[in-house]
């Protein structure tokens, strides 16, 4: 966005240079990206966060200057509410989606002289790459840029029945907007139509139909408050992004509506010759704020300061906030424009940037002891892993997930050990795993048949048993797989027998399985540690398990 510097010092009364003022902005947040002097001014580009849509308007910035600086806020003149004086043109205004448009004003002015802007308006909107188009349109922008609330002006007497109905659009409906393009409006798109047609997308583009020229006579000013998601669907679907639109779909003021109404109607009198005719403010008058409390005792540790609450309370109302509230326990109530503050950091945060972050002491963090963060099963799990890949094995990662033919190529008839989920996305993945076998069987037919010669793998990951109804255990399992011309059934053993020296584990003993299952009987053992547990097996894989998984060589697992 960008901002012209004369204008911003209209309403905060500083005499630094534009340099500096960009300085303090982007020390606070507010990051000034450019800074270009043009006809004795200084135009500054700034880079606007989404959740501070109040920076995308000349007082949001000027009210973060007066807040840096000290200097005292001098937002325009406005009356609340302005009388009419003239009564002639009636209108009619429904809004039939109170969610999608809460709050909506329109303001009737009549005898309007539409012509060129006088001198000042017309640098104003230059300054900032806004082309002046006539006096009416160029307050409305004026105000877009100055309050951050986008207006529009309709011409009243273009409007069939004298009337405003915002709602959403009809299937087949199409409004011509005043780009000159043919916009095709779908159901879900909320727009302002008179009784028979649209004649604007809310919160976007108006139409061309009912655009305010030099033949208008009679104006309706329309200032409101659009759900900031419908706005923004609707510009993506028709691929429409304007400054109003810009600033809608990240929230405006609530309670700016009417004030940009009245400062638009004031300067369309003043300017233009306009008499002020009636106002219909429908919806929702009263923006709803939040309290929020605040400690400052603790705004103090956090940031470790030593702020009075005399001074966070002048920081917090120089942000337009309200703050009472006992001497440490402050209530602070947020404004309209700041719909971003919802707990006490976010308020701490807004009292570290004004007071300034380079006036926050370093400090060392206090250094706090700390038992061991690794767990004792841990340890274990990395001493394996450490130790294996010492040996030579690469470490393989299987789905935990797999496909009961893979448990049937093993003959893995158990189904009491066995987790089926009840709603799988595919077959390959309807059983928990209760082994790591198929999984590495599976990797190593990928890796042979990719023409690994020396294979030597090992899975140290949980597998999936029944426990208690409906429930499961996760159980840790080491696996390794050797397969090669060199490799036999004593290299497998020598790791086993390696692994359990380096863990500290002794007693183990090798003993003959009688029911060898998928290893070949007199090629296989069980583990048994001190006589009592068996712990886990080792053996030469027979060749018909093999062929289930497509492995033509020996295998030892």
């Amino acid at each position: 966005m960008k901002i012209s510097y004369n204008w911003l010092r209209d309403y905060v009364d500083i005499k630094n240079s534009a340099r500096q003022a960009a300085e303090w902005l982007t020390m606070a947040g507010l990051e000034v990206t450019s800074l270009e002097e043009k006809d004795k001014d200084s135009i500054l580009e700034m880079e606007v966060t989404t959740n501070r849509p109040d920076w995308l308007s000349v007082i949001g910035v000027a009210r973060e200057l007066s807040a840096i600086t000290g200097k005292r806020l001098m937002p325009p003149k406005v009356p609340l509410l302005l009388s009419p004086q003239v009564r002639n043109a009636q209108i009619k205004v429904e809004v039939e989606d109170k969610i999608l448009c809460p709050r909506y004003t329109a303001r009737v002015m009549e005898a309007v002289r539409v012509g060129p802007s006088p001198k000042w308006l017309i640098e104003r909107l230059e300054s900032i790459g806004v082309r002046p188009v006539n006096n009416v349109v160029d307050i409305t922008n004026f105000c877009l840029f100055e309050l951050g609330q986008p207006l529009h002006a309709f011409d009243y007497d273009k409007l069939a029945g004298n009337s405003i109905i915002v709602r959403k659009a009809r299937k087949g409906e199409e409004l011509v907007t005043i780009d000159n393009a043919k916009r095709q409006l779908t159901p879900d798109m909320l727009i302002i139509a008179d009784e028979k047609k649209p004649i604007a997308l809310a919160g976007i583009m108006g139409g061309i139909d009912t655009e305010a020229t030099e033949a208008t006579r009679t104006i309706l000013i329309e200032s409101a408050f659009f759900d900031p998601i419908s706005v923004r669907k609707t510009q993506r679907r028709l691929v429409l992004s304007t400054e109003s639109s810009y600033r809608f779909e990240r929230s405006v003021d609530y309670d700016g509506v009417l004030f940009a109404s009245n400062r638009a109607a004031g300067l369309i009198a003043e300017i233009c010759g306009g008499k002020l005719g009636i106002l219909k403010d429908a919806g929702i008058k009263v923006a709803r704020t939040s309290i929020i409390k605040l400690s400052v005792k603790r705004i103090n540790d956090i940031l470790n300061l030593n702020l009075t609450p005399v001074a966070v309370k002048k920081i917090l109302t120089s942000l337009g906030l309200k703050v009472s509230g006992a001497e440490e326990q402050l209530k602070v109530e947020t404004a309209s424009f700041r719909m971003d503050l919802k707990r006490e950091e976010d308020l701490i945060e807004e009292v570290a940037r004004i007071h300034g972050y380079d006036k926050i002491p370093e400090t060392i963090p206090k250094i706090v002891g700390h038992t061991s963060r690794k767990s004792y099963s841990r340890k274990i799990e990395e001493i394996t892993r450490d130790f294996l890949t010492g040996q030579g094995l690469d470490e393989a990662l299987t789905y935990s997930l797999i496909d009961r033919k893979d448990l049937n190529n093993i003959n893995f008839a158990d189904d009491n050990r066995i987790v089926a989920i009840s709603n799988p996305l595919s077959s390959q993945q309807e059983i928990m795993r209760p082994t790591l076998i198929p999984g590495l069987l599976n990797a190593a037919c990928f890796n042979i048949n990719r023409k690994t010669d020396d294979l030597r793998m090992f899975e140290l990951s949980k597998v999936y048993t029944p426990s208690g109804e409906k429930g499961y255990k996760e159980t840790l399992e080491l696996c390794v797989i050797m397969s090669g011309e060199d490799a036999t059934l004593f290299d497998i053993k020598g790791i086993a027998e390696n692994l359990f020296e380096r863990l500290g584990i002794s007693g183990c003993e090798f003993i003959a399985l009688s029911d060898a299952g998928i290893f070949y009987q007199g090629r296989s053992a069980k583990i048994i540690l001190k006589s009592a547990a068996e712990i886990g097996v080792i053996g030469e894989i027979r060749s018909e398990i093999l062929n289930n998984f497509g492995i033509k060589k020996a295998v030892f697992l």
